[in-house]
């Protein structure tokens, strides 16, 4: 890749929200209509969308056999986009499991380092969350503010964020599918149902449209490693996937001030 104009696919996003002057959220029809990207939406069935560029057309096509939100939409047509604009990718690309971040396939791992970068500018989040406590409220006020998912918010802001944390998603079986660690965290978490977690009682109880935030010992989350301290739990239970997406973060001098003042 060293004959490019760039090595990384966050460059080649970065020269597009500059060169189009863009802000969040990221206009993705005016990039399109600006590279002549024509989208379109069809039954595709195994795959959720392709990049076709042929005999002078350039098209991405969008599965509409299957129910698709808003936020996943963007973050797809910012996905087809990198494949289109990085130029050691084929010009037919076809791309199933997009927000799958831990795939084999290097380049739907790059493609989705491109729509990470587009949609979520690295230099506007740190200016966003610089001073600020990391927590569920923030992510998803972010999330809307940038218009993706809270799974992608998520990743980037533990991405560049200082705080010992993770986000994962919890199931009702126990399974738990860590979504990203910050780069200080270290622990490893627990196998199987987290009973006295928030996330499962969201799970198990009628309001599941509630949202909890506790604080827990550590131990009840991570594997025992003789050091046991306080934890933040904020859990939310995402009726549409029938799972909770869930923060966990060492608690600060402030947490155990907010809980104090709450008792």
């Amino acid at each position: 890749m060293s004959n490019y104009i760039y090595n990384y696919p966050e460059q080649y996003a970065q020269d597009i929200v500059s060169s189009f002057d863009l802000t969040p959220p990221i206009d993705l029809t005016k990039i399109c209509e600006t590279l002549e990207l024509k989208i379109n939406y069809e039954p595709l069935y195994s795959i959720e969308a392709l990049l076709i560029v042929s005999a002078g057309k350039k098209n991405i096509i969008i599965d509409n056999s299957r129910a698709i939100y808003p936020q996943r939409e963007r973050f797809t047509i910012a996905h087809e986009i990198g494949h289109y604009i990085m130029p050691w990718h084929e010009n037919l690309q076809q791309c199933d499991k997009i927000v799958n971040f831990d795939s084999d396939d290097e380049v739907e791992n790059q493609a989705n380092d491109f729509a990470s970068e587009l949609l979520v500018p690295k230099s506007n989040l740190l200016e966003d969350i610089k001073g600020k406590r990391i927590t569920l409220t923030l992510i998803k006020d972010l999330a809307e503010q940038y218009g993706v998912s809270l799974v992608v918010m998520a990743r980037r802001v533990l991405q560049y964020a200082d705080s010992e944390a993770v986000v994962l998603i919890y199931y009702p079986n126990g399974k738990k599918y860590v979504q990203m660690k910050s780069k200080t965290f270290k622990e490893e978490l627990k196998d199987g149902c987290i009973t006295k977690s928030s996330a499962h009682k969201l799970l198990t109880s009628y309001n599941t449209s509630a949202e909890i935030k506790d604080v827990l010992e550590s131990s009840i989350w991570f594997k025992e490693n003789g050091d046991t301290y306080k934890i933040i739990e904020e859990s939310m239970f995402q009726n549409n996937l029938g799972r909770v997406f869930t923060l966990l973060r060492k608690a600060d001098d402030d947490d155990i001030l907010d809980l104090l003042w709450d008792i």
